[in-house]
């Protein structure tokens, strides 16, 4: 138990935490803002060129860091686990402040039906995202969806692959971040990964379960229709 929360830490709660300080810890090196200071992030660049895409809001560790960056990135995440780190508490408060914001984001996509079922899979529109800075990181994107995913198919509902894309800032892309559902795992992913491809987009992320492209700007519904055509 860390002094002034209540209850323990479980192992969950240190991933999400560390996750989110060393984003919030690479902010501060790169805008000069306070630690923990989320709304500070305001410099993203376009995802065409690759100056930008060692910012934390991109991914923790991207292919433009030095392994200097890397391994600095690292043990600040790891110092965290320790409770006489500051650095616990202060990604605990980021950490907290994150996930009320993807609780409202949910909450506005279901109570306002800001979502699509388009045959085998669904996918939504980030359009005016309360927090932008925060909405380009694929972590927060992949939350989003996947609570989204759980609250349906507890409304006994099928649980199906779920798409969303988001306005990246100062930028002609959009952030698009597939999740998949375990019974579709191979076929969702390679498909999107082919559309995304046969709009132009770049492929930021690619993993078993989960994908992160940016797509141009006046492509995004190609990949969709393409999605629901070949699916």
């Amino acid at each position: 138990t860390l002094k002034g929360y209540q209850g323990a830490l479980c192992p969950w709660d240190l991933v999400l935490v560390v996750s989110q300080l060393i984003n919030a810890n690479s902010e501060q090196s790169d805008s000069g803002g306070g630690e923990g200071d989320l709304a500070s992030a305001e410099n993203y660049g376009d995802p065409a060129s690759n100056d930008d895409f060692s910012s934390p809001l991109s991914l923790p560790f991207s292919s433009d860091d030095s392994s200097a960056d890397i391994e600095t990135k690292f043990w600040k995440g790891y110092d965290a686990l320790s409770n006489r780190s500051d650095g616990l508490k202060s990604g605990i408060d980021v950490a907290l402040s994150v996930q009320r914001i993807i609780q409202s984001e949910v909450s506005q996509i279901l109570e306002r039906r800001r979502f699509v079922s388009s045959g085998s899979f669904r996918y939504s529109f980030l359009r005016q995202p309360q927090s932008p800075h925060l909405t380009e990181q694929p972590l927060v994107l992949a939350r989003i969806a996947i609570f989204l995913q759980l609250i349906l198919e507890s409304q006994n509902t099928k649980r199906k692959p779920f798409i969303i894309i988001a306005p990246l800032r100062n930028s002609t892309y959009w952030r698009a971040l597939a999740v998949t559902s375990p019974n579709d795992v191979n076929r969702f992913g390679m498909q999107f990964r082919l559309a995304a491809t046969k709009a132009g987009a770049i492929v930021r992320q690619d993993t078993f379960h989960m994908a992160c492209v940016d797509i141009p700007n006046g492509k995004e519904m190609d990949v969709i229709r393409y999605m629901h055509d070949t699916l």
